[in-house]
């Protein structure tokens, strides 16, 4: 062989059973050896495939801080900070390029804003989404308001920006998208025909093709479905689903339970409120429990008002504090919490007997957790993951529902 190289081949010496190759979270492929011949490994099917799904199922947390989405895929945060401008793409980009360089280095990702304009160009305007936005332009709006989640241009821009950043994490998604969006409590509770209607502008605004431009770049998914879902219910879905959208076990026991009287508890800690659900399980379906469920404004953006912001947005004020650059006095945090708890104590006014379980979401868990522990005891159970807990529930719970549709549809032909 010349130059003394010699060609890259694995061979064995004696027939062997196939083996297994490990892959990352647990998925396995057959590894094919054959006598004297390269070996050839099979690419593994996605849950898509192998379930045979013709829509991907996807959890959409369109949070007042952050926006999550989980799919089977994996799951991406993004923050909901968006400030506008009528720039044209190329200065938009240029001005990227100069955006505080001290600190986007102190980033742990090193990521600048995304660029998001619509297809259509109705309103000519452009939106910057992510940390660092509200340093591009002074058109900085912070809506609270939970009829964002009905479709306003800002909310779709955050949406757009998310989306494409799980494209490209994971690669362009291969079908259509069926999705559970998780929405604030107060957008679901009221009169059910201002709930029905609420529903409907959701689906309205998410059902068919959306076609944007990410820095410059165009992207287009489909939604086929898209339902609004409290997003402590996401946090249930959770807790008692695994990956494949199957109920777990260990679980049965606690869904029995709520069956017979008991209920289980969520305290979401998110940006701008503080939202408790109190839950029980009747004719296979979640009821809440009116009387144990509410929200108020005690979230994560009462403690920057407590510490006061310096002039800094709302946002700004977010981005700091993810990024570890925010001191919050011990005192303040306290005081925070205190309040917070408080509510939860009003609402649930010595019925917290009935919970099994009460679970933590959000992220002001990691700043409250331990005094709800301190109150509730064993029952307490923060989420593995708070921040994403109640996205990948919506998608296990998405993926629940296919899979039953599918099989109902077998059972029918």
């Amino acid at each position: 062989m010349p130059n003394g190289v010699l060609p890259l081949r694995i061979t064995v010496t004696h027939p062997t059973k196939p083996k297994l190759l490990p892959l990352m979270r647990g998925h396995y492929m057959k590894k094919k050896i054959t006598k004297n011949k390269e070996i050839a490994a099979e690419k593994p099917k996605t849950l898509i495939e192998e379930l045979e799904l013709e829509a991907t199922p996807i959890g959409i947390d369109l949070g007042m801080s952050q926006i999550k989405i989980a799919s089977p895929f994996g799951c991406v945060s993004l923050d909901s900070q968006v400030s506008i401008t009528s720039q044209p793409n190329d200065v938009i980009r240029d001005d990227l390029e100069d955006l505080n360089e001290g600190r986007r280095r102190k980033k742990k990702n090193g990521r600048k804003p995304y660029t998001i304009s619509f297809t259509d160009r109705a309103n000519g305007l452009y939106y910057f989404v992510g940390a660092g936005a509200h340093e591009l332009s002074k058109r900085r709006p912070e809506d609270f308001n939970p009829d964002r989640m009905t479709g306003v241009p800002e909310t779709r821009a955050i949406l757009y920006a998310g989306l494409t950043r799980h494209i490209e994490q994971f690669g362009p998604f291969t079908a259509p998208l069926w999705a559970y969006v998780g929405v604030p409590l107060a957008f679901i509770t009221g009169e059910p025909a201002d709930v029905d209607a609420r529903r409907a502008e959701v689906r309205k605004w998410l059902v068919g093709t959306h076609r944007w431009e990410a820095n410059g770049k165009s992207y287009e998914v489909t939604f086929v479905e898209a339902i609004p879902r409290s997003q402590a219910l996401g946090a249930i879905f959770d807790f008692i689903y695994d990956e494949r959208g199957q109920l777990v076990e260990e679980r049965k026991a606690t869904l029995t339970l709520a069956m017979n009287g008991k209920a289980i508890g969520v305290i979401s800690m998110g940006g701008n409120t503080w939202e408790v659900q109190t839950i029980e399980y009747r004719e296979n379906e979640f009821k809440t429990v009116k009387s144990m469920t509410g929200g108020k404004a005690v979230g994560v953006l009462r403690l920057f008002d407590i510490i006061g912001t310096n002039g800094l947005t709302y946002a700004e004020m977010d981005e700091r504090l993810r990024a570890g650059e925010l001191t919050i006095p011990d005192d303040a945090v306290q005081a925070w919490v205190r309040e917070g708890t408080g509510f939860v104590e009003g609402l649930w006014n010595g019925s917290s007997a009935r919970l099994i379980n009460i679970l933590l979401v959000g992220g002001g868990v990691h700043l409250a957790s331990e005094s709800i522990i301190d109150r509730y005891g064993g029952r307490v159970f923060p989420a593995p993951d708070p921040v994403f807990s109640i996205a990948c529930g919506l998608k296990k719970a998405a993926l629940n529902r296919l899979v039953r549709q599918q099989a109902n549809e077998n059972n029918d032909e």
